[in-house]
C-alpha cells in the first residue's frame, strides 16, 4: 500500500481515474518510468523563457503548480520528468498527474527500489506512474480529489521537501479517517459481472439484444452497437443500494446529450432500413439472376430451292455494253518473271536490243561510230571558267526544251554517264532491272528519239563510266555481282568481273583504265586487272566499316581512294590492301550522324571531298593535306530524304570546276541545284513545263555546259546551252 496525497491507495487503474477525475492511461503508456534506475541527468534550464523554448507551449500553469522562482536559477541537480521535457516529447499536459503524485521536480530519484510505504515515496518523489496499483475508492473520497485540470490547488505541492513534510503533519488526522474509509470500501479485484448489480446486468443484456435485432441486415457496425448498448446501460436505473459510481468504475462511460441524440438517430435509421427488406430483395434478385435460362432450340437452316447467282459486271463477264463477248486476253508466259532473276551466262554477250524497233537505227549508229566517236581524243585537262561569275553566267544560259526530255530505260534510274565527245552528245543510263540505255542526242528533232536499250545484267546497275582512254567502251557494274564492258565497235558486252556477292561501285585506278577497284556492299574491296585472263580479282581485302556504298580514286595521288558506308567516310591507301586483312584508314572524315550515300573527290586536284548524308546535310572537306581526322569545311542544309520510291541523292562535282557540285532536290517546283564549296547556292535548274519530277541522279559534261538528270521512271532531262 502506498500513501499518495495523504491517502492510502491500492488497487487498479480504474480507481486511479476515480481519484484524479482524469484518464491518465495515455500518460502512463508514454512515460513508462523505471524507478529502479537512475534518471536522465540532463540539466534543467534556468528560467521560464528557456522552458518555453524547450516546450513551445504556455507553461504558466506549470510555474504556478511548482511555484518556480523565475528570478533565480532552478536547482541544477539531475532532474527526471521535467515538465517542459515531458510536454515536448509527448505533446500532452501531465500537470494533473504531477499534482496527484506530488512529484518533486528539483530532486533526482533515489536509485533504490520503490516500496509500498510512505518513506519510499518520500525518498523517491519521481514515482513511476505505470507501476502504481490503486484500489477503488468511494464517491466521497473521489469528490475530495481534484476533478479536472485547471482548478485552483491549495497547498497541493510545495517547492521544497520541508514544506511537504509540514503538509503531511497537518493532514495526519484526516489521513487516519480516510484510511478507515478506504479499508472499509476496498475489495479484491472483481469481474465485471460481480460489480454490476443483477438488475443492471439484466437490462443491459436486453438492450444488447434489442440493438442486434434492430439491425438484421448488418448495416450497423460492431462499434456502433456497443455504443448504443452502453448508452442504454447508462440510462438504466441502477438500484439495490448501488450508486452510479460503481457502474462508471467498470468502464461504462457517461454519454452527453449530443451523443445520445446521435445514437437515437442511428437506431431509427437502422429500423427504417430493416423495414425496407433490402436484404431479402437483394437475395431474391441474386437468385433470379443466377437461374439458367433454358437453351433455345436450334432452327434448321432451310435450303433454298434454287441457288442464288451472284451478280457480275459486264467487265468481269468480258462483255461489251451491247452484250457481245470480248476477245480473250493473251496469256503472258511465266518465263518473263523467271528469266528476270536468272543470271546471265558467263563470258561475252552480244548487244541485242530490247526495243527491236530501233534495229535499223542501231545499225546506222554502229556504222557511223568509227567516223563520229573514234576520233574523240580523251584528255584529262578540263575547261574551267576564269572566275565564278562567268561560270554562273554560263549556267544561266543552259535551258531545257521538249526534245531534251526522253525515256531512256524502262525502270528507275540508278546510274548515269555522259560521253566525253562534244558532238554529238551521248548519254547512258542504268535502271533497276539491269537495263542499259544509250541516248544519241544528235537526233533531238526526231520524235521517236534515237534510244538503244540493252540488258547485260539482271539487277540494278549501280555505277557506270566510259573508258578514260577508249571512247567506244562503256563499263557497267550491277548489284548481281558482275562488271561488263560494252564495246560499241564490236557490239559485245565483255565480262570483266564476276562474284557471288553484291557490288556497289567502282572506279579506275590507272589513267589507262586497265585496273579497276570495286566495292562490295558487305565491306569487301577487290582490285581487278583487265590485262590478266579470267574474271576474278587480283587482290581482295575488307574494310572495318562493314559496308561500302561508293569508292572514288584521288585524281592525282591515285593510290588514295575514299570510301563511304554506314556513318563512316574514310580515305585508304590502296598499297596497303592485302588479302583477307582489315584495312586501317589513312584519314577519317568526321561529322556524320546517319547513313551516307556517296563521297567523291574533286575532279581536278582532289583537294575537296563532298559527301551526301541522310541527316539532311551536304558536307565539304578539305583534303589538300590528308590528316588522321578531318572536320568539315562546310555543312549545307539540304533535304536528302528521298523515301522508298526514289533513288538516293548523290552530290557529284562538275568536271569543269574544282569548287562546284550538282545535286538533286526535293523542293517544288522540281529543280536541280548547283552549290559552291563554301555552301552558297550558285544556280537552280527548273522548268515547270518540262521538269516535273525529282532528278536523283545527275551528271555534267566534262567540257560542255550540258547537264543530264535522271528520275525514277527512266526519264532523262537535259539542260544545255
Amino acid at each position: 500500500m502506498v500513501i499518495v496525497d495523504n491517502l492510502s491507495v491500492t488497487g487498479n487503474m480504474s480507481s486511479l481515474r476515480n481519484l484524479s477525475g482524469l484518464n491518465i492511461s495515455p500518460v502512463v503508456a508514454v512515460y513508462k518510468l523505471d524507478v529502479t534506475k537512475s534518471v536522465n541527468k540532463s540539466p534543467v534550464k534556468d528560467n521560464v523563457s528557456a522552458l518555453k523554448n524547450l516546450s513551445g507551449r504556455n507553461i504558466s500553469p506549470v510555474v504556478t503548480l511548482y511555484k518556480l522562482d523565475i528570478t533565480k536559477n532552478v536547482n541544477k541537480s539531475p532532474v527526471k520528468d521535467n515538465v517542459s521535457t515531458l510536454i515536448t516529447s509527448s505533446g500532452r499536459n501531465i500537470s494533473p498527474v504531477v499534482s496527484l503524485y506530488k512529484l518533486d521536480m528539483t530532486k533526482s530519484v533515489n536509485k533504490s527500489t520503490v516500496t509500498d510505504n510512505l518513506s519510499a515515496m518520500e525518498k523517491s518523489p519521481g514515482i513511476n506512474v505505470a507501476l502504481l496499483e490503486v484500489t477503488p475508492a468511494d464517491q466521497s473520497i473521489r469528490k475530495a480529489m481534484p476533478k479536472e485540470h485547471g482548478r485552483p490547488q491549495k497547498n497541493l505541492i510545495t517547492s521544497t521537501p520541508t514544506a511537504a513534510k509540514n503538509l503531511q503533519d497537518r493532514n495526519m488526522k484526516t489521513q487516519l479517517t480516510r484510511k478507515r474509509l478506504i479499508e472499509k470500501k476496498s475489495v479484491q479485484e472483481e469481474s465485471f459481472d460481480e460489480l454490476v448489480p443483477k438488475r443492471a446486468r439484466r437490462e443491459l443484456a436486453q438492450k444488447s439484444e434489442a440493438v442486434s435485432s434492430s439491425d438484421p441486415s448488418g448495416i450497423l457496425s460492431t462499434e456502433t452497437k456497443t455504443v448504443m448498448t452502453v448508452e442504454g446501460a447508462s440510462e438504466s436505473d441502477l438500484s439495490d443500494g448501488e450508486d452510479n459510481s460503481t457502474f462508471s468504475r467498470v468502464g461504462v462511460p457517461r454519454l452527453s446529450e449530443y451523443e445520445k441524440k446521435r445514437l437515437k438517430n442511428i437506431r431509427e435509421n437502422a429500423k427504417f432500413f430493416a423495414s425496407l427488406n433490402m436484404l431479402e430483395s437483394a437475395t431474391s434478385l441474386r437468385r433470379s439472376v443466377t437461374k439458367r435460362r433454358p437453351p433455345l432450340p436450334r432452327q434448321k437452316k432451310l435450303k433454298p430451292d434454287e441457288e442464288v447467282v451472284s451478280r457480275k459486271s459486264m467487265r468481269l463477264q468480258r462483255l461489251d455494253p451491247e452484250g457481245t463477248p470480248l476477245p480473250e486476253l493473251p496469256v503472258k508466259p511465266e518465263t518473263d518473271y523467271i528469266t528476270r532473276y536468272v543470271m546471265k551466262p558467263a563470258g561475252p554477250l552480244q548487244m541485242v536490243l530490247v526495243n527491236e524497233e530501233q534495229d535499223d537505227a542501231f545499225h546506222d549508229f554502229q556504222k557511223g561510230w568509227n567516223n563520229t566517236f573514234s576520233k574523240v581524243t580523251m584528255s584529262t585537262n578540263r575547261k574551267q571558267a576564269d572566275n565564278l561569275e562567268r561560270y554562273r553566267a554560263s549556267l544561266d544560259r543552259m535551258t531545257i526544251e521538249e526534245s531534251y526530255v526522253c525515256k531512256v530505260v524502262r525502270g528507275r534510274i540508278y546510274s548515269m554517264a555522259i560521253h566525253p565527245s562534244e558532238t554529238p552528245v551521248l548519254i547512258a543510263a542504268g535502271d533497276a532491272y539491269g537495263g542499259v540505255g544509250v541516248w544519241n542526242l544528235s537526233k533531238k528533232n526526231d520524235p521517236s528519239h534515237e534510244v538503244f536499250i540493252f540488258e547485260p545484267h539482271i539487277q540494278q546497275v549501280c555505277c557506270m563510266h566510259f573508258s578514260p582512254t577508249n571512247p567506244s567502251q562503256l563499263f557497267s557494274l550491277s548489284y548481281d555481282g558482275t562488271v561488263r564492258c560494252g564495246d560499241f565497235t564490236k557490239t559485245v558486252f565483255d565480262e570483266v568481273y564476276r562474284t557471288d556477292f553484291s557490288l556497289s561501285s567502282f572506279d579506275f585506278l590507272g589513267q589507262d583504265g586497265s585496273t579497276l577497284i570495286l566495292s562490295h556492299f558487305d565491306g569487301g574491296l577487290a582490285i581487278v586487272d583487265r590485262r590478266t585472263p579470267g574474271t576474278s580479282h587480283e587482290v581482295f581485302g575488307t574494310v572495318e566499316m562493314g559496308v561500302l556504298r561508293t569508292v572514288h580514286v584521288h585524281p592525282e595521288d591515285r593510290h588514295y581512294f575514299v570510301g563511304c558506308g554506314g556513318r563512316t567516310v574514310n580515305i585508304y591507301d590502296v598499297r596497303q590492301v592485302k588479302n583477307k586483312k582489315l584495312q586501317n584508314p589513312v584519314a577519317s572524315l568526321k561529322g556524320h550522324s546517319r547513313n551516307i550515300t556517296s563521297a567523291y573527290f574533286s575532279p581536278t586536284l582532289g583537294k575537296r571531298v563532298v559527301t551526301t548524308c541522310y541527316d539532311d546535310r551536304l558536307r565539304v572537306y578539305d583534303t589538300s593535306c590528308i590528316l588522321s581526322n578531318i572536320d568539315p569545311l562546310a555543312s549545307i542544309r539540304h533535304n536528302n530524304f528521298t523515301g522508298r520510291w526514289l533513288t538516293s541523292f548523290r552530290a557529284v562535282w562538275d568536271p569543269k570546276r574544282e569548287d562546284c557540285f550538282v545535286v538533286g532536290s526535293m523542293s517544288r517546283p522540281r529543280q536541280i541545284e548547283v552549290f559552291h564549296e563554301t555552301g552558297s547556292l550558285l544556280h537552280t535548274f527548273f522548268n515547270m513545263d518540262y521538269l516535273a519530277s525529282v532528278c536523283s541522279i545527275n551528271v555534267m559534261h566534262p567540257t560542255r555546259n550540258v547537264l543530264a538528270g535522271g528520275n525514277s521512271s527512266g526519264r532523262v532531262h537535259v539542260f544545255m546551252d
